[in-house]
């Protein structure tokens, strides 16, 4: 009797053993399932912000930039302006978003040089190359003027200028704009002279929201919030 219940009793432990390191194994598979799919949920968000954040901020590296900017090369085409039937004449201090047929020659300025400018009676000079019409500034330089963000991408010769109601962005070589993501046409293609990328004042003094005129007597442009 007492040998039939020894092995029964060495039976009933050799199946709760089992059961019990069963149980175990199918808890830590359980287990290690929900991490991976844990881990997986985790990265599949973060590259869905990314995907759908990309053009949200501007890095500081200016080469990753550069690089965002290149790959689609979306800022890099431009107007024709041979195909435009379009009777709009184009202005020095007007920037009209539309696309040309004729431009006014007529400038105040006629060599280039540094002139005064005055922004809200605040007096300074800025430097001004007349070309084809128009008077070609800095952006960076007019935006340090009026106080506003500008970052510009030298590998791309990109150059973004904001405040809090716009965003323009414009590109060396090419005679399009992009004000708040529309494309929009400029007068003449933006340069890149003096490690600086220079537009026409119209555009960028317009976008931002000033209104430039030109003071014969004090031989100064004239900039004022519209």
């Amino acid at each position: 009797m007492n040998k039939i219940m020894k092995k029964l009793l060495v039976f009933f432990a050799t199946v709760m053993i089992t059961l019990f390191s069963a149980g175990i194994a199918v808890m830590a598979e359980h287990g290690h399932g929900e991490e991976e799919e844990g881990t997986r949920s985790f990265y599949e968000e973060h590259e869905e912000y990314e995907e759908n954040h990309e053009f949200d901020g501007y890095k500081d590296d200016d080469e990753d930039d550069d690089e965002l900017y290149e790959e689609g090369d979306e800022y890099g085409d431009g107007y024709d302006t041979q195909q435009t039937t379009q009777s709009q004449t184009g202005y020095w201090n007007i920037w009209i978003r539309e696309a040309i047929a004729s431009q006014d020659s007529d400038l105040p300025i006629s060599q280039p040089g540094e002139v005064i400018i005055k922004v809200n009676d605040v007096s300074s000079n800025i430097h001004v190359v007349p070309q084809e019409g128009q008077l070609f500034v800095s952006g960076e330089q007019v935006a340090k003027l009026l106080n506003v963000k500008s970052t510009f991408f030298p590998k791309s010769q990109i150059l973004v200028i904001s405040n809090k109601q716009t965003e323009l962005i414009v590109r060396a070589g090419s005679n399009a704009a992009y004000e708040n993501k529309n494309k929009t046409p400029m007068p003449i293609q933006a340069q890149y002279i003096e490690k600086s990328l220079y537009l026409p004042i119209s555009v960028i003094t317009n976008a931002l929201g000033y209104r430039v005129t030109w003071d014969e007597t004090q031989q100064s442009l004239i900039l004022e919030s519209i």
